[in-house]
């Protein structure tokens, strides 16, 4: 198992290729029809694993490929004026350093808005998890006038924060009941990790399309989660309550959704899709059976992807060949091997050449395809 340029590649390649094409079936409702919204959670998640290990395996099939990789790692090995510096270290500083750049920004954001909110959950009023049936034991739900829409925060200290006006008592149940699902879903964690997967590959657009369509779809799988067992009157009012949450996002900017941990603002296609899924009960379909199928689809993609790669192929130039010296290409058709009685091996070439090798030179020869003759 190693790390190499084209282990690499073929990650950003996979990666890359799997999210375009979830994002075209996505938009056709193909994917949620096969997958559910929990199964293509499951795929998403895929993808970004695919793309954090980027190794080959000892038992991959190298597949030339001279059109994709030739001129780029040609290019990327020249060195840069009379130095011995290489293109490739250039690129690979650039990169390293924006990854830095960007996980220390991440972790100082993350820093900067706990203690902000742990201040707001000190001046809020806190109310009794039980009463929302909200379990997890690090939860605190908080009350507080100096947030405008819900959200929820934290890594290991759970915080659901409810604005103190503008909604009733059944509203704020439910509204309690889509940020604990984010919790029990550890939506939280998962994005905190696609952010470290953005840290890294900075300059590929693809991921920022992972992170954006993830977070719309742990919407819909909470959705999903809080409307299980409600009637369509109670869906309508779950809904009514969207809307509400939606309209205050849009009328007021919340300080605290910056695509970080908490609430993103969302865009209007986003809400739309919510409530066609809701709507129309598609939020219910084939979960099971599509989680199943998700998981199948993804491990088939995974064995697929580890199963080959492709390299840079050369031809040895001619002129690279010394034509007067004693040095020949031999092959399966101008030479074979002489197996002794003691065991040992003779290669012998056409022209009557002879030199005994070992066993192991032997079984390499053996194994591309030389004839074996038993002496």
């Amino acid at each position: 198992m190693k790390i190499t340029f084209f282990s690499i590649a073929m990650s950003i390649i996979w990666g890359s290729a799997l999210m375009v094409l979830f994002t075209i079936l996505r938009k056709r409702s193909k994917l949620i029809d096969i997958c559910s919204v929990s199964g293509i959670i499951v795929l998403y998640i895929f993808c970004a694993v695919r793309m954090m290990v980027p190794v080959e395996l000892p038992w991959v099939k190298v597949i030339p490929a001279e059109t994709l990789f030739n001129a780029l790692y040609l290019a990327i090995r020249k060195e840069v004026g009379v130095s011995e510096v290489k293109v490739y270290h250039i690129l690979t500083g650039i990169w390293i350093a924006g990854t830095i750049v960007i996980i220390i920004d991440l972790v100082l954001k993350y820093i900067k808005y706990k203690k902000q909110i742990a201040k707001l959950a000190e001046n809020g009023k806190r109310l009794e998890t039980s009463r929302y049936d909200v379990n997890v034991p690090s939860a605190k739900i908080i009350l507080s006038g100096a947030v405008d829409t819900p959200l929820s925060f934290g890594l290991i200290d759970r915080i659901i924060l409810i604005p103190d006006e503008g909604y009733s008592d059944e509203d704020r149940a439910l509204i309690i009941r889509h940020e604990y699902m984010h919790l029990i879903n550890n939506d939280l964690v998962v994005q905190f990790l696609i952010n470290m997967l953005c840290a890294i590959y900075w300059w590929n657009p693809f991921v920022y399309l992972l992170r954006l369509d993830l977070e719309q779809y742990f919407e819909l799988r909470c959705d999903s989660n809080v409307t299980q067992d409600m009637s369509e009157t109670q869906i309508a009012d779950y809904l009514d309550v969207l809307l509400k949450v939606y309209k205050k996002k849009r009328r007021t900017s919340n300080r605290f959704g910056i695509g970080l941990l908490g609430t993103h603002k969302r865009r209007e296609k986003d809400i739309k899709e919510r409530f066609i899924m809701l709507s129309k009960g598609q939020h219910r379909r084939k979960r099971t059976i599509g989680k199943i199928a998700a998981i199948v689809i993804a491990s088939v993609f995974m064995v697929i992807s580890y199963s080959f790669i492709f390299q840079s192929n050369y031809d040895v130039p001619e002129d690279t060949y010394n034509t007067e010296s004693d040095t020949y290409e031999v092959n399966q058709s101008n030479s074979y091997l002489i197996k002794q009685q003691n065991g040992r091996y003779i290669w012998r070439t056409s022209d009557g050449f002879e030199k005994e090798i070992d066993e192991e030179s032997a079984n390499m020869l053996i194994k591309d395809g030389f004839t074996v003759i038993n002496q």
